[in-house]
């Protein structure tokens, strides 16, 4: 048997918390001034940060809660990350973020994308301060709100086929979800910011009398009992239903099968990247620092649109 003196016990104990609370957490991304800029500001997702230092108590109090988040959000276009304020190497990007107690919880959402006027590569993502309850519940409801919403509303069946054909979007394969909600779900919202650039969504509230006429317009004899997602291929002008249950994974598989490339999500480059980093593989060379508080701002605009 092999014993362990006090300080050498110490030493690895402190050594284990220096090495981050989150750093093994498959849904907590750990930021430092290396993947700050990249994971925050260079994705459609909005970001929730928390700045902790490990020996805070109340850090500590917030720790599971947290880590519940990241798995209730881990399918939806919301990071959930993390910043160790007692790491030397972070103490700068800390106090570039004003960061004064811990914990302190900040939201970043990025700018709404527009086909018209997208917003500005290098454009930083607004920041705000969470100050609703520390609870598993308030923060996801707050972050779900978060979530930029490109899913048109089709009024009714009718306007499937102008919806189809927008001048605009002419070149882009259509998704319709059909469904008995009132709203696009978090989860059909972040599909859409995944295929943001290459598909464009919009959904339909199933009425009960709306069955045939959906059905007419879409050459199909679907069941709307539960909600259903066709593909229009504007090429040769057919609508693909989705058959099976409706998760992220198999409703972001079918459109890649479809020809769709995703630009963010677990199927996507970017999603390789995020992972990367989860597992510590992602560069380690810390970048300039490019969002210092009151400095170089000039060439980064701050956009701020709920």
């Amino acid at each position: 048997m092999i014993f362990l003196c006090p300080f050498v016990l110490a030493s690895l104990a402190i050594s284990a918390v220096q090495a981050g609370s989150y750093a093994h957490d498959a849904n907590v991304i750990e930021l430092t001034p290396a993947n700050f800029d990249k994971v925050v500001h260079g994705t459609n997702y909005s970001t929730i940060i928390e700045f902790y230092a490990p020996w805070c108590g109340h850090c500590k109090q917030l720790f599971p809660k947290y880590k519940k988040v990241g798995k209730v959000v881990s399918d939806l276009a919301v990071q959930v990350a993390a910043v160790d304020c007692d790491e030397q190497q972070n103490k700068q990007l800390c106090s570039q973020q004003r960061i004064e107690g811990f914990p302190t919880l900040m939201v970043f959402r990025p700018s709404k994308y527009s086909h018209d006027s997208p917003p500005p590569k290098k454009s930083l993502h607004a920041g705000e301060v969470y100050r609703g309850a520390r609870e598993v519940k308030p923060i996801v409801d707050f972050l779900t709100s978060r979530i930029k919403n490109y899913v048109k509303k089709i009024g009714r069946p009718e306007h499937i086929g102008k919806f189809v054909a927008q001048e605009k979007t002419k070149h882009k394969n259509k998704v319709i979800l059909f469904t008995s909600k009132s709203n696009p779900s978090p989860l059909i919202k972040t599909v859409a910011i995944d295929f943001l650039e290459t598909l464009e969504f919009a959904f339909l509230k199933v009425k009960a009398d709306e069955t045939a006429r959906i059905n007419a317009v879409l050459n199909s004899d679907l069941d709307f009992a539960k909600s259903v997602l066709v593909v229009y291929d504007v090429v040769n002008g057919t609508y693909t239903p989705l058959t099976g249950e409706l998760t992220k994974e198999s409703i972001e598989k079918f459109l890649l099968d479809s020809g769709a490339k995703p630009l963010e999500g677990p199927l996507s480059k970017r999603g390789r990247y995020i992972g990367d980093v989860k597992e510590g593989k992602a560069s380690k060379k810390a970048s300039k620092p490019k969002s210092k508080a009151g400095k170089n701002t000039k060439s980064r605009a701050v956009n701020d649109e709920l």
